[in-house]
């Protein structure tokens, strides 16, 4: 358990250089920065450019960019791609039987809208391969871009199909001079780094998952919360088990994509409530106690993301901002401000605000 006063790390996704991620939001002096053959020292990069930032904030100031900018392209397609176009990708994904079906419609209406974006799909052996990759000559900031699409298509897939759905490997282009983690990375998978776009590589098995008779409703206006959750739960079934028994993993992992009660979570695992609080513990834990940890650190990457409180407290289902407050100073003893003020100040930096 973390005690009072601890900063722990908003989550167990990794951080991102910051100079990686400005450049895809469009600041020259970063695309200069990674266009370099040998990696720029720090100390000859504008201070703006140096030190990491945590994966919620980048993917706060990159969902930010699109709608200050009118273009989900940042710039990179050859006519801005105004806020909605990828959403008209996912609304046709849902109509798809399985997953196959699924992304055959996503490669066609990609042919439609996107013709400056290479999309295939194949089957090879035992894989299903998603291919992406944009028109004209690789950079690093396209490589970028092909990394950002890639998650975003995998992390919608998951939720189409409620399944924690998982990439066997990845095919992606070499990281700048200097970078070691890139937004493939979040996947916890084999990445064979060649060549550019992505090519993201599941088990033939995986295209018979049936896509839900849901709306997943516009994916821009998917609160930033319910997408980190998605990104972490990526993560769960790849940490170090640490002791944990494969009923807690597999507990964590339903948790990480969604709030459930105890119910809920057993009727998941095919078991009873008393038998999941009875396997639970034996290992010294309860089901309460594991909700309790899993949102602290959900609330940890929202506060440091730089939502504003009322949107954090509203999105995390606590009845007014009050209660918010008072759950923050009860875990990390103070208030949302102060802690958003010590997060910040642990990382040696102000992110990309």
């Amino acid at each position: 358990m973390t005690d009072k006063g601890e900063i722990p790390a908003a989550d167990s996704l990794p951080q991102l250089a910051v100079r990686y991620v400005t450049a895809l939001l469009g600041d020259e002096s970063a695309r200069e920065c990674l266009a370099a053959e040998e990696e720029c020292p720090q100390a000859d990069m504008p201070a703006a450019l140096r030190g990491d930032i945590s994966y919620s904030q980048a993917w706060t100031q990159m969902r930010d960019r699109i709608f200050a900018i009118g273009d989900e392209s940042y710039g990179l397609a050859p006519q801005p791609l105004h806020p909605g176009h990828f959403d008209l990708h996912i609304g046709i994904m849902c109509h798809g039987k399985d997953v196959q079906g699924a992304l055959r419609r996503f490669v066609n209406v990609s042919h439609l809208i996107r013709p400056d974006f290479d999309v295939h799909v194949h089957k090879r052996r035992d894989m299903l391969e998603v291919s992406l990759r944009l028109h004209g000559p690789a950079s690093p900031v396209r490589d970028i871009y092909h990394e950002v699409y890639a998650v975003v298509l995998h992390c919608a897939l998951r939720w189409m199909t409620g399944e924690a759905i998982h990439a066997a490997h990845v095919r992606a282009a070499p990281p700048p001079p200097g970078i070691e983690n890139t937004f493939v990375t979040v996947l916890s998978c084999p990445i064979r780094r060649e060549g550019t776009g992505v090519t993201l590589c599941y088990p033939l098995a995986a295209g018979d998952l049936p896509i839900l008779p849901v709306k997943l409703g516009r994916l821009g206006a998917v609160p930033i919360g319910q997408f980190m959750r998605e990104l972490r739960s990526l993560h769960v079934p790849d940490q170090p088990a640490g002791g944990r028994s494969e009923t807690r993993r597999r507990v964590e992992t339903i948790l990480a994509r969604e709030s459930l009660g105890a119910e809920a979570v057993a009727r998941r695992l095919g078991l009873s409530v008393a038998t999941l609080r009875r396997r639970l513990g034996d290992e010294g834990v309860s089901f309460r106690e594991i909700t309790t940890e899993m949102r602290k650190t959900l609330v940890t990457a929202l506060i440091e993301s730089g939502q504003p409180f009322s949107d954090i407290a509203s999105e995390l289902g606590f009845s007014d901002e009050r209660s918010f407050r008072r759950a923050c100073t009860d875990w990390f003893g103070m208030n949302p401000a102060r802690y958003r003020q010590a997060i910040l100040s642990r990382q040696g930096q102000s992110g990309l605000g």
